[in-house]
């Protein structure tokens, strides 16, 4: 008998006392919840005073009975840090019982002339909580309002007073670009491209870039615009594709204004890259 009753009640014995030294251990509170830390949405807005900061809002898909924490950092894309946005890092903590956090991005706001642009948030080392792939990704994409341009082509102006089917009388069309493609014909047309001041001062760089140079409603476009603490524009030359000698050269064109533009059309002689200028010639259009 004793054998059969002593197992027994030791065994009774040690279950209660695992049992109290359990709940003396945990001081009856719940272990921490492992919640998901997620991003709420991208941010797209204007670039304007309204919208000086980009505000990226984090949640946790949980209650959280423990602080939680998530790393952050600002990654550029299209848009610079510095130029475009301020970069931001730092470690965004939710204490007990907090559901959402906000990341704030200042955004640098100008008055140039640029494309969208976009950067991102990036989260990372999670604590007390967890990221689906271990890592989330935010975007924020700045709409430059200032590149909402209303070209219009004014009513009225200068109209060539004979078309490409009926030529002045005695001349006969040798070549014309009525720009009524797609894109900007290559085979009239080259790009200049390069900074250095081009023999003027001048500020900016030329680029094929389609945001400076581009077709469209039978028109050709050049764009000049701010990129980052510099601009850009086009410089387009027929060299080595269409030459003429005598003649008449007929050009209808809209010219923008403002402080510092320099819209030019003008003729070299094809000597140009043997000779230089100005020993081969120039005849300024405009």
């Amino acid at each position: 008998m004793i054998r059969s009753t002593w197992p027994t009640n030791l065994l009774g014995g040690l279950g209660l006392m695992a049992l109290a030294w359990g709940c003396s251990d945990c001081g009856g509170d719940a272990e921490p919840t492992n919640a998901e830390i997620q991003f709420v949405a991208d941010r797209t807005s204007l670039e304007n005073t309204f919208n000086s900061t980009f505000r990226f809002e984090v949640r946790l898909d949980a209650s959280n009975t423990a602080q939680v924490t998530v790393d952050y950092e600002t990654v550029e894309g299209t848009a610079k840090a510095g130029e475009d946005f301020e970069p931001q890092s730092g470690t965004l903590v939710f204490e007990p019982g907090d559901l959402i956090a906000q990341i704030e991005v200042p955004i640098v706001i100008d008055e140039g002339l640029e494309p969208d642009e976009q950067f991102t948030v990036v989260l990372s080392n999670p604590v007390n909580g967890y990221l689906k792939g271990n890592q989330q990704v935010a975007t924020g994409t700045i709409l430059n309002d200032d590149t909402e341009l209303d070209i219009s082509l004014p009513e009225g102006g200068y109209d060539t007073p004979h078309s490409p089917s009926n030529p002045p009388e005695g001349m006969t069309l040798t070549w014309s670009d009525e720009f009524e493609g797609a894109a900007i014909n290559l085979d009239n047309w080259t790009h200049e491209l390069g900074a250095g001041g081009w023999g003027n001062n001048e500020f900016q760089a030329y680029t094929a870039d389609p945001a400076n140079s581009f077709v469209e409603d039978g028109n050709l476009f050049i764009v000049a615009m701010q990129d980052g603490a510099g601009y850009t524009s086009a410089r387009m030359i027929t060299r080595d594709k269409q030459e003429f000698e005598f003649g008449r050269i007929d050009i209808r064109a809209v010219l923008p204004y403002g402080q510092g533009i320099w819209p030019a059309l003008w003729m070299l002689g094809a000597n140009f890259t043997e000779v230089g200028w100005p020993q081969c010639g120039e005849i300024d259009i405009m």
